[in-house]
């Protein structure tokens, strides 16, 4: 960072996201729940469907160099933007989604012009889902058991 042009600097937050959806669910199964048979209604009544639903959009994504090129002491400068960014191509991963070709090392003694956080990266869509049963003990504590796999 060129710390006497702060409007270099100008750009997204890194913890920048811009739409997010986060949900829970409960339902309470109504089958078997108030089966005549006791039997049934305690053997396969009392499950519920819980879950959680989460949804964002990726973060802003950054490139960076680990060599002093200004030689000021800061080992984490920027390059210099010579193409264009295309993060169209990302999959789950940022790992070779954006091209090299697009920067280059700046002159040896000046900043680079790249930008601050100038792609985002993909974004997240997970599912966590369990199904419980409540049963009821005599001394009226609830106790729950059952299966969560997470769906990611």
């Amino acid at each position: 960072m060129n710390s006497y042009d702060w409007r270099a600097d100008y750009g997204n937050s890194s913890d920048d996201v811009r739409h997010r959806f986060v949900g829970h669910y409960v339902w309470q199964l109504p089958f078997f729940g108030h089966a005549s048979n006791a039997f049934v209604r305690g053997a396969a009544g009392g499950w519920a469907l819980n879950g959680i639903v989460d949804y964002s959009d990726g973060q802003s994504g950054k490139c960076d160099h680990c060599t002093d090129r200004a030689n000021t002491g800061q080992t984490s400068q920027r390059p210099d933007l010579v193409g264009k960014i295309d993060a169209s191509r990302c999959g789950k991963v940022l790992i070779g989604c954006v091209s090299a070709n697009a920067f280059a090392l700046p002159v040896q003694y000046t900043y680079g012009n790249a930008g601050r956080n100038l792609f985002y990266a993909p974004g997240l869509i997970n599912f966590a889902t369990s199904l419980r049963r409540r049963s009821a003990c005599t001394s009226g504590w609830r106790s729950c058991s059952g299966w969560m796999p997470t769906i990611r």
